[in-house]
């Protein structure tokens, strides 16, 4: 499966989390179904603890999160994979969150972008849907991730992916 990604692109396979969560209802906006697919999520960070965490844990929530280590990898696997959601540290090497998504808005990219990091720049919060400051919960982070989806304009989730009467979160 890891075949298929670009350089520096890694991915848990399902069987090497024994807690990952199989029973997720048909009806659920991660579940993939008819016509359905499941969320794609790229998460950029230099701490090996917080990417597995979040592979884990997204992954349980019924996510597929491919993590980086740095803004640099980001920007190479975002031009090769398309996701619906990225999730970005700002102090990271080679590139930062911000610069990432300075990059990102100007290559017109519309892609939902979460800065979750300990330090975040008050120019940050434009250009990202969501900001999650460091130290945040699992609660925290999956809340986020959901209500950034439900309410981004992302081209790239498909019809009839949010469950009816959902709302649109908007803040």
């Amino acid at each position: 499966m890891n075949s298929c990604l670009p350089p520096g692109i890694r991915r848990i396979p399902d069987t090497e989390d024994p807690c990952a969560a199989t029973d997720r209802p048909d009806d659920s906006p991660e579940s993939p179904g008819p016509g359905r697919h499941r969320i794609r999520i790229l998460h950029a960070d230099d701490d090996r603890t917080i990417l597995r965490a979040s592979q884990i844990l997204l992954g349980r929530a019924g996510y597929d999160v491919d993590t980086v280590a740095d803004g640099e990898e980001a920007w190479g696997a975002l031009q090769a994979v398309p996701y619906d959601l990225v999730i970005t540290d700002n102090q990271m090497p080679h590139l930062t969150g911000v610069e990432l998504i300075q990059r990102l808005r100007r290559s017109l990219n519309p892609v939902p972008i979460v800065l979750a990091s300990a330090s975040i720049p008050r120019t940050a919060f434009a250009r990202c849907e969501a900001v999650l400051a460091k130290p945040f919960t699992v609660r925290d982070l999956i809340e986020t991730v959901r209500r950034v989806l439900l309410g981004s304009r992302c081209t790239s989730l498909p019809r009839g992916a949010l469950p009816a009467g959902t709302q649109r979160w908007v803040d």
